[in-house]
């Protein structure tokens, strides 16, 4: 499923976008997932954009 957002995937992540969404779309699920799973999914997605940031940080 592709964002509407105009922006890169890199772009959406230092914004916090994705990470916004995903927990947004989270709470209007209707689907009661185990909690762990959840905030593990979460934890990852930030891991995932500090590390972006430092790799965009080490290009420039």
């Amino acid at each position: 499923m592709e964002s509407l957002v105009p922006f890169t995937k890199e772009e959406r992540i230092l914004c916090g976008l994705d990470i916004i969404g995903f927990e947004r779309k989270l709470l209007h699920s209707k689907i009661r997932r185990g909690q762990a799973a959840i905030k593990k999914k979460i934890v990852t997605l930030k891991v995932q954009r500090k590390e972006l940031i430092r790799e965009l940080k080490e290009k420039k």
